[in-house]
């Protein structure tokens, strides 16, 4: 597969690609797009489970939200009760969300981080 690139007045306007067939197709795209995708393959994630105090679900989960670097959290069955992705580019700032903000949210009883690596 060729890729060619065309970029005008700061824009991506054309993007065009060759299959092994050399069929040609076009496609448009705006510069915004491409640097959402391009930061999407930059940026750290880190999981982590929690155990809790069931009666504080409900709290845990809405402050959780409320963490900056805090892309998801989820409601777990199973060892663990919830689940929460951290996403940022800078991955301190993953590191000191982990290691102060969630430490404050009371009925918390255990706290399991896996950090990805690419």
């Amino acid at each position: 597969m060729l890729l060619i690139l065309r970029i005008a007045n700061n824009n991506l306007t054309c993007l065009k690609f060759y299959n092994l067939n050399c069929h040609s197709y076009h496609i448009t795209i705006s510069t915004t797009f491409l640097i959402g995708f391009y930061q999407s393959f930059l940026m750290n994630e880190a999981y982590v489970l929690l155990n809790i105090d069931y009666k504080k679900q409900k709290e845990i989960i809405e402050k959780a939200k409320k963490i900056p670097t805090v892309k998801e959290v989820k409601i777990l069955y199973g060892i663990y009760e919830i689940l929460i992705i951290f996403v940022s580019d800078d991955m301190q700032k993953i590191k000191q969300s982990i290691d102060e903000d969630l430490p404050n949210l009371d009925g918390i009883t255990n706290i399991t981080s896996l950090i990805t690596i690419d």
